[in-house]
């Protein structure tokens, strides 16, 4: 359970981090990028993270088990 809690955790970051990295755009700009800014994130976007999430609970426990 803690390695699905841990995966969702890394899901989350990673994405925040991949959007953040438009701030050397935003420099270019002047645009300011704040967190808030995920209500703004595209269809595309969630659905992988939704599909990358999903795909990583339904394998990580089968892993575990392998071993």
């Amino acid at each position: 359970m803690s390695s699905v809690v841990s995966c969702v955790h890394c899901e989350i970051v990673l994405s925040i981090f991949c959007h953040l990295l438009m701030v050397d755009i935003a420099d270019c700009t002047g645009e300011v990028i704040q967190l808030s800014d995920v209500k703004d994130f595209g269809v595309k976007f969630w659905l992988l993270a939704f599909i990358t999430v999903a795909y990583n609970l339904a394998v990580i426990p089968f892993i575990s088990i392998a071993l």
